[in-house]
């Protein structure tokens, strides 16, 4: 899972991006709002965490811009302003949490970890990511349908795993590309397509009376599975 983080003190913004991946997550980090925003909506985040007070522009200016543009991507507000008023307007405009600063790096990560799972549906235990009917192995790389295991290449996991994360939202192909693989456009649909068709194969021999990944025609890919399935 990717996470942006925005702080302009540089020694918090090492020290937050270092915990988070060390948890796995890919993050990056800026210092700066104008730049803070330029990357929300520019790339593809699971989550941001944003300094209410920047350069440029605060936080919540940051979110605002990003609500506008109809993303949404969940938000962690992060500040030293602890009143009971700056928490609702923090919330209020359109974070999902609201952390006050010094704050313990774990709690930070236990919040992170919390709001993924209620965002995305994905339940994350150890090295397991569950979603339905779904039951991916991020160590082992196997996935497992409703008890029939389906063994899965590397690109396959790394395929399949994006869509997990990403359910419910539309990924398009040069998204998945440029996340995959660094090469060509051109390239890189044809391998798209080649693992895509494989990794579908795969899917349908476990589960013959659904279609997990959705083509959505002239813009990309759509993992669909019901949240509840047995």
């Amino acid at each position: 899972m990717r996470i942006l983080v925005a702080e302009d003190d540089i020694q918090v913004l090492t020290a937050v991006t270092t915990a988070l991946r060390r948890e796995g997550y890919e993050v990056d980090g800026t210092g700066d709002g104008e730049e803070a925003l330029y990357l929300a909506t520019k790339e593809i985040y699971d989550l941001v965490i944003l300094d209410i007070v920047m350069p440029s522009l605060s936080g919540l200016d940051v979110l605002h811009a990003i609500r506008e543009r109809d993303f949404a991507v969940p938000a962690i507000f992060t500040t030293a302003r602890d009143s009971i008023r700056d928490r609702v307007v923090g919330l209020g405009s359109g974070a999902d949490d609201y952390l006050v600063k010094p704050y313990a790096l774990s709690e930070l990560v236990a919040r992170v970890q919390a709001l993924l799972r209620r965002t995305s549906g994905v339940q994350q235990n150890a090295h397991i990511l569950r979603y339905g009917c779904l039951e991916l192995n991020t160590r082992s790389h196997e996935l497992d349908i409703n008890g029939t295991a389906v063994h899965l290449t590397q690109k396959e996991f790394e395929l399949f795993e994006y869509l997990l994360i990403n359910n419910g939202r539309i990924l398009t192909r040069d998204q998945i590309i440029e996340r995959l693989w660094d090469c060509d456009t051109d390239l890189g649909y044809d391998i798209l397509d080649v693992h895509m068709h494989n990794l579908r194969k795969k899917l349908r021999k476990a589960m013959p009376d659904a279609e997990l990944i959705a083509t959505v025609r002239g813009v990309g890919y759509l993992l669909k599975v019901e949240s509840d399935a047995q």
